[in-house]
């Protein structure tokens, strides 16, 4: 199996106390397939322990896949719809696709000097 690339960049610009925004970008390589991402999410804080997640991404030449996500201290429940509008388009029925994942991340301690990840 060839050697699988996943490169990713993204930061959180915080805009208020409440709503930040974090672009970032994804790029994969597997032997010759190429996957290559724009996004941009949101996160809107309500209070400290409830947030919401709205997202929307480009996937270069195949998607859009707009996405929401509510969040629940270290747990997040998301969703995302793939709308394509490339070839693979063409291939199934219709070439959408739902996506839907839930996650938990623990918070660890930062150390000093270090700068927390965006949570993506």
């Amino acid at each position: 199996m060839p050697y699988w690339i996943l490169r990713q960049a993204g930061f959180q610009w915080t805009l208020t106390d409440q709503f930040s925004l974090i672009p970032h970008l994804l790029y994969m390589k597997q032997g010759t397939a190429t996957e290559k991402m724009l996004a941009i999410s949101g996160v809107y804080s309500l209070g400290a322990d409830f947030r919401l997640m709205p997202s929307m991404a480009y996937r270069m030449g195949d998607a859009v896949v707009p996405g929401f996500g509510i969040g629940w201290r270290n747990w997040s429940f998301s969703t995302s719809y793939d709308i394509s509008a490339g070839v693979l388009g063409r291939v199934g029925p219709g070439g959408r696709s739902t996506e839907i994942s839930l996650r938990y991340a623990p918070r660890i301690a930062s150390k000093a000097g270090f700068l927390p990840c965006p949570r993506f």
